[in-house]
């Protein structure tokens, strides 16, 4: 899985990797469709950026929640 040029950042790469370790813990999904859902949840984070989308990591594992949704506040 090829992470998006402005993607590649530590701070974005640690919490990608919780992410997935996150999600297959959880195992919501079949290996094919957890493949499936990360192509498509870096597709958006890159239209984000990396600070974003670290954000958006962090509060999904933080709240439980099996996505990725907007920070709240």
């Amino acid at each position: 899985m090829e992470i998006p040029e402005n993607l590649n950042t530590p701070e974005f790469l640690e919490a990608w990797n919780d992410w997935k370790e996150y999600r297959k813990s959880v195992k919501k999904s079949g290996r094919r469709a957890i493949e499936f859902t990360f192509q498509a949840q870096l597709k958006d984070m890159a239209k984000r950026g990396p600070d974003e989308s670290a954000a958006m990591i962090g509060q999904s594992i933080l709240r439980g929640w099996t996505g990725l949704f907007e920070v709240q506040n």
